[in-house]
């Protein structure tokens, strides 16, 4: 076995998952990770075939496009994708796609395609994200009208991720504004992709529309509530090359939180009072994770838990890790962000006396 095969292997092994396809749109390469979360192993020299593979896309008429197709807009766009990818069993598992593309002169001759799961937002599957930005966007909505949130909602993700395109669809009275919608795309035309799309999927969850106006394609990245096909969708133009999944979750968050002041939706009663992220800590360490949120210092918090001051280093340490966060000044801005303060102070404190 030579230098190379060895190298290749290791990549294999280790690698995130990935692919590689030939002009010839044949998988020539993909990493291990990658066969198992979408549970094959039989992709080397197969074509690519997106139908049986994988949803880069949709076009307006519906039909799936291939990767070779849209790779030039989202490299054009500067873009990520939240693409789909079809698992063994028949399942969708979304994921947030990087690309490149190979050339050899002036000639493409590979797509790469790096992928990173998304995690489900469905009820019965919430990750520790999703969970961790219900209590953020369930304090901006409080005592608020309806359509305040939803305009907060866009100044948050203008200011906070540089979403510039970014607009409301009520899939039941169109758009809320066209802002976001250039002006030679038909905001029918989208409306009906998306409401098509949703319908044809099992589970709602994020996913492209590539639609082509009349000097340019553009990319539509489509973020619909988890518990309906009806409600209000988030549509963002322009994402950028986002690598940070918790932005896509904070996203879906907003949606839902959107959606839960709908008749028929309730955002889980179980997620109001505690978020799932807590579940993995102790009871004392969700008390000394109040006090450091106060600012209060490690020997001020040991004095109000009776406590020592090595116990309380050691409940941090453990905290940090649980939540896989490496400094405590990350860990308090990572609660004071995506956390309601209310969260903290429902727990009852055993103080002094």
């Amino acid at each position: 076995m030579n230098e190379e095969t060895i190298i290749g292997d290791i990549v294999r092994e280790v690698a995130e998952p990935m692919l590689f396809i030939n002009r010839n749109k044949q998988i020539i390469f993909a990493t291990k990770s990658f066969e198992d979360l979408i549970g094959r192993s039989d992709l080397i020299k197969e074509q690519c075939e997106c139908d049986f593979l994988m949803i880069p896309s949709v076009s307006p008429d519906c039909n799936h496009l291939c990767c070779w197709d849209v790779i030039d807009i989202y490299l054009t766009n500067n873009e990520s994708g939240l693409w789909l990818l079809k698992r063994g069993d028949g399942s969708l598992v979304p994921v947030l796609c990087s690309m490149e593309s190979v050339k050899m002169g002036d000639r493409k001759v590979f797509v790469v395609l790096t992928m990173k799961p998304l995690c489900s937002h469905s009820p019965n599957n919430m990750c520790i994200c999703y969970n961790m930005g219900l209590g953020f966007f369930r304090s901006m909505i409080n005592s608020r009208k309806i359509e305040n949130y939803l305009d907060l909602t866009i100044d948050f993700f203008r200011k906070s991720y540089s979403l510039k395109s970014i607009v409301w669809l009520d899939m039941k009275h169109g758009f809320v504004e066209d802002a976001g919608i250039p002006r030679d795309i038909p905001s029918e035309k989208l409306h009906n992709v998306i409401f098509t799309t949703l319908k044809a999927l099992k589970n709602p969850t994020p996913f492209d529309v590539t639609v082509h106006g009349n000097k340019k394609s553009y990319i539509f990245h489509i973020f619909p509530p988890s518990r309906t096909r009806e409600g209000r969708v988030l549509l963002v133009r322009n994402i950028g090359k986002i690598t940070d999944r918790q932005v896509i979750s904070n996203i879906l968050c907003a949606v839902d939180v959107a959606n839960s002041q709908l008749s028929n939706l309730k955002i889980d009663p179980a997620s109001e009072c505690e978020p799932v992220i807590f579940n993995v800590l102790s009871e004392r360490e969700k008390e000394v994770l109040v006090y450091l949120t106060k600012g209060m210092t490690d020997r001020e918090t040991a004095a109000e838990l009776h406590i020592s001051i090595h116990t309380v280093k050691n409940h941090v340490r453990s905290i940090m890790c649980k939540l896989n966060v490496n400094k405590r000044t990350k860990l308090i801005k990572f609660c004071l962000t995506h956390l309601e303060t209310d969260i903290f102070t429902q727990k009852k404190i055993r103080k002094r006396g």
